[in-house]
């Protein structure tokens, strides 16, 4: 009986060593299933967070663009108003300018007048006095 035993025994751990096997076989069928779902999951989840992540992204670089836009826009526009202003204080300062010319102008001929006629009494008086002196000296001597 031992014969029949020891072959027995050995069915059983043959048939146990398959059923083993088979168990192992599921469980890796199982698992890789379940890895590749959960791996198809994540890639569709990192697929889905770089597509939201480019939109946004985008979206960031078209509100930065219409900022800048916006920015030079007003930079321009203050570039502009400040160059009027400018113009406008140099026309100014040409117009001070002249006028300041005009008056200096006109003061200095006043006081060139003022000289000449104070030169003209100065030598008609001059002449006085020497025609006093001379008509003195021609009496003297008459």
């Amino acid at each position: 009986m031992s014969d029949i035993s020891q072959i027995k025994a050995a069915r059983f751990k043959e048939a146990e060593v398959k059923r083993h096997n088979a168990s192992i076989k599921k469980l890796r069928n199982e698992n890789y299933r379940t890895y590749t779902k959960e791996a198809r999951r994540q890639e569709a989840t990192i697929s889905n967070m770089k597509k939201t992540h480019e939109q946004k992204v985008a979206h960031l670089d078209s509100e930065l663009e219409q900022k800048l836009i916006e920015i030079r826009n007003k930079h321009e526009l203050r570039m502009q108003e400040e160059r009027k202003r400018l113009d406008d204080e140099f026309n100014n300062l040409k117009v001070a300018h002249t006028d300041k010319v005009e008056e200096v102008k006109q003061t200095q001929s006043l006081e060139l007048e003022r000289i000449n006629e104070n030169h003209k009494n100065s030598l008609e008086t001059a002449e006085m006095k020497y025609e006093n002196e001379k008509k003195k000296i021609e009496a003297k001597m008459a």
